[in-house]
């Protein structure tokens, strides 16, 4: 999975039930729902930025965040052949390419596409 090792949840005495919501460092249309001390990797829909005065999904004029978004790439699907792809940006997601095209799928929740496997895997064991 895509998270980052300084992304930490905190812990103490606080209701372990109280949503915690943490930004992303590296990505400004990414965030983090704490779960039993464990950061869920969550994106933003598209044009809209993580916003940590609100902590909501905003536009990119209210969030002003600084963080640079990743370049994005995408392969070139195969015509002669089937398979399937890691996507570049979300590691939830992976592309299906059939003959030259490709569709975007989404794993399971909390299940993250594994490039080992080729197929979507609970996160705490995709790689």
């Amino acid at each position: 999975p895509d998270i980052p090792q300084e992304i930490q949840c905190p812990t103490g005495p606080e209701d372990p039930n109280k949503i915690v919501f943490l930004a992303s460092n590296t990505h400004c249309s990414k965030y983090y729902i704490c779960f039993h001390n464990n950061p869920i990797e969550m994106t933003c829909a598209a044009n809209l930025h993580w916003n940590i005065k609100t902590n909501k999904c905003d536009t990119i004029e209210e969030a002003k965040c600084t963080v640079s978004p990743m370049p994005s790439y995408f392969p070139v699907c195969p015509r002669d052949s089937i398979g399937m792809f890691p996507h570049p940006l979300n590691c939830e997601w992976f592309l299906y390419c059939y003959y030259g095209f490709m569709t975007v799928q989404q794993c399971p929740f909390y299940y993250n596409w594994d490039r080992e496997s080729q197929s979507c895997q609970l996160k705490p064991n995709a790689k």
